[in-house]
């Protein structure tokens, strides 16, 4: 976001800047003159000149505050206005008081509650807000009745964590304010679905660059308040239009917000599973455009069987899986191996599934060497307590394997190093696997050829 950018002044009229360089030289030589009559007259002249400048500075102010909050000025007038007091406010701390002292900031609120379509006021307003009242008037943003400037508000705290990164917010009374008043709009009851989408995100950086905040937003009522806004979001997406595009941008951020807040927090995410997270974020259907976002939510949460069931229901066609990234990087994570044999048996049919699908024509090269990854990823879990042809769903697998060592390399690579990592810890798997060593020696001397025959 931050403030709009806009040309400086050596980039105006040549005679205004010629006026004001003579001017500053004026009040500099005055104040350096140490003989009469030229000093007396000198310190006069700069005197009344920065008097008359002060004046006109503070009537063009008065001019600008008037007419803030008039809708029917339109939008762009009204960013002009903000964007003049801005510049003011960022390059004279006189002007900063005045505009202050005359209820600028009540005033620039005004005007963003009274046009809040219009993306560069609520942007500039929402700057000179915090510029004139740094944390307060990001307080009084987030606490304003309109859902535009409460989104305007929470903007500026993502912006902000973003720049000062695990810096800020420093103090732990800061960050509980700050957590608080976003999770304030979270929980009101009528926060828009755009100023949701806001708050979630930028509660997302700050836990994302703050850890340690995980625990502090939970206690406050984090979860509650993300899995409502999941729900709220789903019911969003349902309604069509723009509504349902923003309901898809708001279950993107808290499904980010559930997975940071879950992310090496066992009772946090114990918490969120007895509050219905899982369900909550399955939905009724999953948009395509924020799918991976919750699938990453969801495995974070239930596991390989939430993620499976996740991909079954976003996933329209066999060229269009959603998810297979985030399945294929679960399975095989190092803490995944706690999970149960029983269950990873009970997802194993269906990650079977999903590579046999992927062998489909017209199916990206990519999607199928993901679900080749994540069919190794969870044969060299199971392997290790399964004999040959004691398991229907291990030997087709296998089998599933060792033809894709004949297909694209990307494909063919992630079959091979899944072969090779089932043999090394599954010694009962090595004999059925050698069949395929004459074709792995093929594809090492020629990597980029597709074999014509099979394994």
């Amino acid at each position: 976001m931050g403030p709009q950018k806009r040309e400086s002044v050596k980039n105006t009229d040549p005679r205004t800047v010629d006026i004001l360089e003579a001017a500053v030289a004026l009040a500099e030589c005055a104040a350096q003159l140490e003989n009469q009559p030229c000093k007396s007259a000198m310190d006069t002249a700069a005197l009344m000149l920065l008097n008359q400048i002060e004046a006109h500075c503070r009537e063009s102010m008065d001019f600008l505050l008037k007419g803030l909050g008039n809708a029917a000025e339109g939008g762009d007038v009204q960013f002009d206005r903000v964007w003049t007091l801005h510049v003011m406010a960022r390059r004279s701390d006189g002007m900063k008081a005045c505009i202050t002292q005359s209820g600028g900031d009540t005033a620039v609120l005004a005007a963003m509650a009274a046009t809040p379509q219009h993306g560069r006021l609520m942007s500039e307003g929402s700057w000179l807000i915090y510029k004139l009242h740094s944390l307060t008037g990001i307080e009084a943003m987030l606490k304003h009745p309109s859902s535009a400037v409460q989104a305007a508000g929470a903007w500026v705290v993502y912006d902000l964590a973003g720049n000062k990164n695990s810096d800020w917010p420093g103090e732990e009374a800061t960050s509980t304010g700050l957590i608080s008043l976003l999770l304030g709009v979270l929980l009101c009851g009528s926060a828009s679905v755009q100023s949701l989408h806001a708050c979630c995100c930028a509660l997302s950086r700050l836990v994302y660059l703050r850890p340690d905040l995980s625990n502090l937003l939970v206690a406050h009522g984090g979860a509650e308040a993300v899995v409502a806004a999941i729900r709220f979001a789903h019911a969003a997406t349902q309604r069509g239009g723009p509504e349902a595009v923003a309901g898809g941008e708001l279950l993107g951020s808290g499904a980010k917000l559930i997975a940071t807040i879950a992310e090496g927090n066992g009772p946090a995410a114990q918490q969120l599973r007895q509050l219905g997270a899982v369900p909550a974020l399955l939905g009724t259907s999953i948009p395509t455009e924020c799918a991976t976002d919750v699938i990453w939510a969801l495995g974070q949460l239930g596991g390989a069987c939430a993620v499976v069931e996740a991909i079954q229901t976003s996933s329209s066609s066999p060229s269009s899986i959603n998810g297979l990234s985030v399945l294929a990087e679960l399975l095989w994570e190092d803490n995944y191996a706690e999970e149960s044999q029983s269950t990873l048996a009970q997802v194993a049919p269906a990650v079977l599934a999903i590579a046999q699908t992927c062998q489909s024509p017209g199916v990206p090269v990519a999607d199928f060497a993901l679900a080749v990854k994540s069919l190794g990823g969870i044969l060299h879990r199971l392997a290790p307590n399964i004999s040959p042809g004691g398991w229907g769903v291990a030997d087709t697998a296998v089998a599933v394997l060792v033809e894709a060592i004949n297909h694209e390399q990307p494909v063919a690579q992630e079959a091979v190093e899944s072969i090779g990592k089932i043999a090394l810890i599954a010694p009962s798997w090595r004999g059925p696997l050698e069949v395929c060593l004459g074709v792995i020696c093929q594809r090492i001397r020629s990597p980029h050829r597709v074999a014509t025959e099979g394994a």
